[in-house]
């Protein structure tokens, strides 16, 4: 009897900590809603029109200098450079396999706007905290890949962004800031970190770990070491102008959810191609950089139209040519 009663109190209690544990995780399998409720609902900053309103300083000449002063080497293959052939082959051959095409397709509640929204909001988390280009690019692939795979409401996109940084930060960055960090700087403290970590998780887990998405930052480093490598000393300053300004361009077109549906390599060569050629020798430059199998000059036709005309909206009027 004794016995008995000990298990009915058993239960009873494990009723109870059913009741009080944490509600269900965020993400489930696909056609299903994400519903959690235990952090504030999403306020979307102030929404601006998709143009360079944002970078108006980043693009002023005298900024653009001090740039070329300090440029990135992140992508100089020191004692390697006999391999970035291979390299550049091997990053055109699994680009395909990171890049999710449509991936608002089966988002019934998410949108264009609220994913430029989204971008928008964590690039300025991504300045505030310092962070090195390249996580800011691998943070919106990771948000497209899980958003091409799982169905999730508008109140959990903001925390879905911050913890897709916070994952590309621990992938890309030296020392990446922790989870209260994010929270403080995104102003976000009353979310519990341990929602964070749950997400993270699954995020990982519903991307098989692949963290390795080439992005147009290498390949737009690609090109413009080769036009550097061919060209005489008196244009590399301009060159590497141009390199600048591409970097901070290609930045920007992260939030353009139809740009971003081209490949990052050829994202990448459209954009270096109208800042440094002011003729149409588009295709043959084309043709000179891409190997045969991976060329597609219906889809470079596109491309290139769609990036010029972004470029004619965004550029502001007194930024130079290069």
């Amino acid at each position: 009897m004794n016995n008995k009663r000990k298990l009915e109190n058993d239960d009873d209690d494990d009723d109870d900590e059913a009741e009080q544990s944490p509600k269900s995780p965020l993400c489930v399998k696909r056609r299903q809603v994400i519903h959690d409720h235990s952090y504030p609902a999403y306020q979307p900053p102030k929404v601006y029109p998709v143009d360079i309103l944002h970078f108006e300083n980043r693009l002023h000449p005298n900024n653009l200098d001090v740039m070329v002063q300090t440029p990135n080497s992140r992508y100089k293959l020191n004692g390697f450079e006999e391999y970035s052939d291979d390299i550049f082959h091997h990053k055109l051959r699994i680009e395909k396999l990171y890049q999710p095409l449509h991936c608002l397709q089966n988002q019934p509640q998410i949108n264009e706007m609220l994913r430029v929204i989204l971008v928008r909001w964590l690039t300025e988390i991504h300045q505030k905290m310092n962070l090195c280009q390249e996580t800011l690019f691998l943070s919106v692939n990771i948000i497209d890949r899980f958003l091409a795979r799982m169905v999730i409401i508008p109140e959990s996109l903001q925390i879905v962004g911050l913890t897709s940084l916070f994952i590309a930060s621990k992938y890309e960055e030296m020392s990446s800031p922790t989870i209260i960090e994010l929270l403080t700087c995104s102003e976000m403290t009353k979310v519990d970190r341990v929602l964070m970590q749950r997400l993270e998780r699954i995020i990982l887990k519903v991307l098989s770990f692949s963290l390795g998405a080439p992005s147009s930052l290498y390949f737009v480093e690609h090109y413009a070491a080769i036009d550097m490598h061919n060209s005489d000393a008196i244009h590399i300053g301009t060159y590497k102008k141009s390199l600048a300004l591409c970097r901070l361009l290609l930045e920007l077109f992260l939030q353009d959810y139809q740009l971003s549906q081209f490949k990052p390599s050829l994202l990448a060569l459209c954009t270096w191609l109208l800042l440094t050629i002011s003729d149409d020798d588009h295709q043959q430059r084309y043709i000179s950089f891409i190997p045969e199998e991976y060329r597609d000059d219906i889809l470079f036709e596109d491309c290139l139209d769609k990036v010029n005309q972004q470029l004619q909206k965004s550029l502001p009027p007194s930024t130079p040519n290069y």
